[in-house]
């Protein structure tokens, strides 16, 4: 895509080139630009230097900003004796781009709304849009469309939601394609500024994918402004297309139902319900979905998995399952030895590491505190070990404090170890969600990669239970 920018009403010739999309799972934009300079200018760099947002003209028509842009290269000269004009060419890379809109202060609270649809959420919320029956005494398809569907909450710190989902018939040639759409609209109860309706986005469709067990390829959001242009008679929102970079995906086609690990309603748990929770504590819940899904489906090898996953469950479950006179014991400690600390008195800080020793503490081992994780997820139909706790201690501290040695028995103990952790961090955070995991027990399509800590089907019939195992 072609691009101009301009450096502002000082002369100096505008900067052409092209923009690039990420092509890969984790690539960012992509900015070579280039422009004639004088010989003072060689190594001049505006308008890119300390700014967040950039504005543009896209094919030299349609505004457009790059979100923080980085330039990595400077190239400055002639292209030889021949030539008497200098140029310098810029190469960069930038984390988000808006189309249609300029937007000169990241922070201006300026956008009122923002939509989206994703595969994520359409695997999670919609139901199909169109029914199929085939007529055996006809013989021939019959194809039941249903009409648009819309469902409209609150949900308080971020607005109005309104969910909408519709058939889509898209026709080429002699063929037609029907596929549901399902979109996902958030009218915000006051502006906001471009920064926080990036993050608000991003962190929406991260938590659909993430309750799916997917991570699907960014989408297109439409972002509008809390300002009007006017068609004829009509008013309409100024809107623009924000298009993340910089984000993991996976290359492959949505999930069906049977292997998402949740669906809209299963679990008690509802749209609108899942935001309420998830907005109350958006950066703890992000950090730990981002940690899971890393460990499923992008992590290089087991070590690195579990070098991302446990010191994350290691924090929660100390938050979580210290009782209440183990974290009033905790805080009198802290509080003691940074009275030491702060003494500033050298000699009480070495007679206290040599003499002061001590006993009967309240503070409870990381073995006792994943033994009470598993219990809790066990008496929800799951069937964790509880060896496996002192398994995670053991291998924490020989992974984190001293050079790993495997073999063939130790490195199939390790998949599990990491599973497990990765397990107990993903239920856990599907019961902050508000979610009832008791009904997940039973996904073993989607939840394979913890399908040990299943509980095996019930038999039926003449089937035994070893013979539902074998298969």
């Amino acid at each position: 895509m072609w691009i101009y920018i301009s450096d502002g009403d000082n002369g100096r010739e505008p900067w052409i080139g092209t923009i690039m999309p990420p092509s890969e799972s984790g690539a960012r934009w992509e900015l070579e630009v280039i422009r004639q300079v004088e010989p003072k200018d060689l190594y001049g760099t505006q308008p890119f230097e300390k700014t967040h947002t950039v504005v543009g003209l896209l094919d030299h028509q349609i505004p457009c900003t790059l979100v923080r842009p980085l330039i990595y290269s400077v190239d400055p000269g002639s292209l030889g004796v021949r030539y008497l004009a200098f140029r310098t060419r810029l190469k960069g890379r930038f984390s988000s781009f808006i189309s249609g809109l300029a937007i000169d202060d990241i922070d201006a609270k300026v956008f009122t709304g923002a939509s989206f649809a994703s595969d994520a959420f359409e695997a999670w919320y919609s139901l199909p849009a169109y029914q199929a029956e085939f007529d055996v005494k006809k013989f021939k398809h019959k194809v039941s469309i249903r009409g648009t569907q819309k469902k409209t909450f609150r949900v308080n710190g971020v607005g109005v939601v309104t969910c909408l989902t519709r058939a889509h018939v898209a026709s080429a040639g002699r063929a037609s394609n029907i596929k549901s759409i399902a979109a996902f609209t958030v009218d915000f109860y006051k502006p906001l500024s471009l920064q926080e309706v990036e993050t608000i986005c991003h962190e929406i469709e991260t938590l659909f994918g993430f309750l799916v067990g997917f991570r699907s390829k960014p989408p297109i959001f439409r972002i509008r402004l809390n300002d009007t242009y006017q068609v004829g008679d009509q008013s309409l929102p100024l809107e623009g297309e924000l298009q993340i970079g910089g984000v993991d995906w996976q290359s492959k086609l949505p999930p069906h139902p049977f292997d998402c690990i949740h669906l809209n309603g299963l679990g008690k748990a509802s749209l609108r319900d899942l935001l309420v929770r998830f907005m109350k504590d958006r950066e703890n819940l992000m950090t730990r979905m981002m940690v899971v899904e890393f460990s499923r489906h992008f992590a290089k090898n087991l070590q690195e998995s579990f070098s991302i996953v446990m010191p994350v469950l290691e924090q929660y479950v100390k938050a979580k399952y210290s009782s209440e006179d183990e974290v009033k014991y905790l805080g009198i400690k802290k509080k003691f030895f940074d009275l030491v600390d702060g003494s500033g008195d050298a000699e009480i800080g070495e007679f206290c590491r040599k003499h002061v020793q001590i006993r009967e503490g309240k503070a409870p081992s990381l073995k006792t505190l994943l033994g009470r994780a598993i219990s809790a997820i066990n008496r929800r139909g799951f069937n964790f070990p509880e060896a496996m706790a002192a398994r995670l201690q053991k291998r924490r501290g020989e992974l984190f404090h001293s050079a790993p040695k495997f073999d063939q028995l130790e490195a199939i103990n390790f998949a599990s170890e990491v599973q497990a952790a990765t397990g107990l961090l993903m239920l856990h955070t599907f019961m902050d969600l508000g979610i009832d995991v008791r009904v997940l027990a039973s996904r073993w399509t989607a939840l394979s990669d913890i399908r040990e800590f299943l509980r095996p089907p019930k038999s039926t019939g003449s089937r035994n239970q070893t013979e539902l195992n074998e298969s």
